[in-house]
This record gives C-alpha cells, sequence and structure tokens, in this order.
C-alpha cells in the first residue's frame, strides 16, 4: 500500500509539473513515462534524505571526520555521493545560475552535484520587487515554487541537488564570508568530488559572496581541481569579467581559459537540446528576466581554470 502511494504521488508529480516555456516545446527530448517515473523516484530519495530531521540522525560523534555525516548538506552530499560517484561539484548562488553558466557542461556529466547556497526562505513571509517579477506574492511562495522548478531542471540534466541553508539577499539575511566558507568546504569534504566549479563573482551581491568564500577556501584545497563559470546575463556588464580576472590575479589566483575535461567526445546537439529544456524549467526566473533578457543563457559557456600562485601568496 506504501510502495503505491509513493508512486501515485510521483505519477502526480510529473502529471502537474510547471508548463515549459512556449519557446522550448519543440526542442524538448522524448522520453517514457517510465523514464520520468524513475527520474522523479531518484530525485524523491535524495531530497528525503536531506528532509530527515536532525532528532532521526542520532547523536552526532565528536570527531570532525565523523560529525560531517550529520550535517544536512554533508549528510547529504556523502549518503547519496558514495553511492553515485559524482565527480563533479559545482557552486550555484541561486537555483538556476548552475544550469544558466554551465548547463551543457552538466549535460556531459550525470550524476555531478549542484550545491545552490541561497536555498532557505526567509524566517518570516515577505514581499520583494523580484518575486513580484517572477509572478509571486510572497517569498513562501517564491521559494515552494522555485525548488520544484529546480527539481525540474536539475532532474532533466541526472544532476544531484545539494542545498544550503541560507538565504538571498533580497531577504535581508545573509551569511557571512566566514561563515559560508566553513559549511561549503564542508560539504565539499564530505562529497567524492576532483573538481570543483564555482562562480566568477558577478554583479549580484550573491554571487559575490559565493566568490569571496570559494577564494577563502581555495587555498586549502588546492588539491581539487578548480574552475571558475561566467556567470550567465551577468557576463555581458562590459569589463565585469576583466576586472574579476584582475581581482583574482591580486589574490595570488591564476585564471587560464580551459573547460573541465570529460572522460567522452560531447555530444553539443544532444547538450544544447538538455540546457534548453532545464533551462525552460525555470519558468518564473524567465518571466522576471523578460522575453530577451535571459538569451545570453543560451551562448557558448565559457571557463577559467584557477591555481594557487604560490611564489605570489609567499611574497605576501
Amino acid at each position: 500500500m506504501r510502495a503505491e502511494a509513493h508512486t501515485s504521488r510521483h505519477k502526480q508529480a510529473i502529471r502537474h509539473a510547471p508548463p515549459r516555456h512556449a519557446a522550448c516545446n519543440s526542442l524538448l527530448r522524448r522520453e517514457t513515462g517510465e523514464q520520468a517515473l524513475h527520474r522523479w523516484s531518484k530525485l524523491s530519495t535524495m531530497t528525503s534524505a536531506l528532509a530527515t530531521p536532525r532528532s532521526e540522525r542520532g547523536t552526532p560523534p565528536t570527531d570532525r571526520a565523523s560529525r560531517i555525516r550529520y550535517e544536512p548538506a554533508a549528510l547529504f552530499c556523502q549518503d547519496l555521493m558514495s553511492e553515485t560517484s559524482p565527480r563533479l561539484f559545482i557552486v550555484s548562488p541561486h537555483f538556476d545560475d548552475a544550469v544558466f553558466g554551465c548547463g551543457a557542461l552538466l549535460a556531459s556529466h550525470p550524476d555531478a552535484a549542484v550545491c545552490t547556497v541561497f536555498a532557505a526562505p526567509p524566517e518570516q513571509d515577505m514581499q520583494t520587487e523580484w518575486d513580484g517579477k517572477a509572478g509571486f506574492a510572497s517569498a513562501y511562495e517564491s521559494m515552494r515554487a522555485r525548488t520544484i522548478e529546480d527539481n525540474h531542471a536539475l532532474a532533466v540534466l541526472e544532476t544531484i541537488p545539494v542545498r544550503l541553508p541560507f538565504r538571498d539577499a533580497q531577504y535581508h539575511d545573509s551569511p557571512s564570508v566566514s561563515k559560508l566558507a566553513a559549511t561549503l568546504e564542508e560539504t565539499i569534504y564530505g562529497s567524492t568530488a576532483n573538481t570543483l566549479l564555482m562562480p566568477l563573482g558577478l554583479f549580484h551581491d550573491d554571487h559575490c559572496l559565493v566568490f569571496e568564500a570559494c577564494c577563502e577556501i581555495l587555498p586549502r584545497m588546492s588539491h581539487l581541481e578548480w574552475f571558475a563559470y561566467e556567470e550567465a546575463i551577468y557576463r555581458q556588464i562590459p569589463g565585469l569579467v576583466q576586472q574579476r580576472l584582475v581581482d583574482l590575479a591580486e589574490r595570488g589566483i591564476v585564471a587560464t581559459p580551459a573547460s573541465p575535461s570529460t572522460d567522452h567526445a560531447p555530444d553539443h546537439e544532444r547538450q544544447t537540446l538538455l540546457k534548453r529544456e532545464a533551462v525552460c524549467a525555470y519558468e518564473s526566473q524567465l518571466r522576471a528576466f523578460g522575453p530577451h533578457g535571459y538569451d545570453d543563457v543560451f551562448a557558448s559557456e565559457r571557463y577559467w581554470r584557477l591555481t594557487v600562485d604560490r611564489q605570489h601568496r609567499h611574497r605576501h
């Protein structure tokens, strides 16, 4: 009976999925009902693991290496990544940033992890200008809908969602750089990733905050391969990318144009189709950006390999 109810809920979820943007309909890939149900079942298992109350996970041990699995985001990473062994870990400020900036890359790396930093609603409900543009009457309504949109987008790309308990700047409760850096570092340690992608930190306060936190932990985790991705839409602002590259150099971090490697030849047509379908899942955000405000998300993705200049750090 329980299994039947579980299956029924997923069928309803698929049936009531949010409508896709009209411009995307002709480019969507075809899949059977069984395939869609499988993706939703997999996603539900991941989400329920993250939602398990702390009281049901036992008493955290005192040593750091063991304690990591009791933290919500780290629990999610360790329990699920050990099963699927993703190697790519993408830090996404908001629900849509990783897909907008790295969707084609994700399409060729199934079971990569996308870590959304600002995934929590505000403590008190409120109304904001951006949520209003996206079609929402309140922050709570917005976060519920955006989480569902993100579930759809990441399921299209067969990507594992990891969500941190921080709040968007528009909700007036941003974490400190040090607190965010500590949480990110512990979450990454709990994963099996060997390649990290961080935002270049363009324009938006939340993006800049995530950039600062990543720059803080990069030297301590330089045994991993690091890349920065140019955030779609914001990278169009003249001079912004160049300013950030100068900033990285001043921090002793060398940025070289490069893309993360893949173990097979990419199917560019498939990558394009899957990214477009995933992007179209974020219907509320496309509405907020306006009819042509998000065209840049379909342009070529750009990445920078990041390495620590040890001589620079020694001099300073």
